[in-house]
Order: C-alpha cells, then sequence, then structure tokens
C-alpha cells in the first residue's frame, strides 16, 4: 500500500491509501500534480 498526502487549498491536507501498484501505474511521486476527485455516497450534518 502507498500513503498520499495531498496538500490543498489553504494548506489543508488530504490522505489517500492506494496500492503500490496503482501509485506506479500512475507514475505518482512527490511533487507531481495530481487531481482527487471526491465521491461521497452520503453526507451527515451535525451541530457542536
Amino acid at each position: 500500500m502507498a500513503k498520499l498526502i495531498l496538500q490543498v487549498v489553504n494548506n489543508n491536507q488530504i490522505t489517500e491509501i492506494i496500492s503500490k501498484e496503482a501509485a506506479f501505474e500512475m507514475e505518482i511521486h512527490e511533487g507531481k500534480e495530481i487531481t482527487a476527485v471526491i465521491k461521497a455516497t452520503e453526507v451527515v450534518l451535525m451541530e457542536e
């Protein structure tokens, strides 16, 4: 498995776990610009 940490707007991060094979096939390396597509099947709203 490969752990990817994506830097997004306002210095926030998204962490993703993918197979090493997928990372190799996509030629992912530090500094490479990639696009994350976020798919949610459910959104839960909570009050604090």
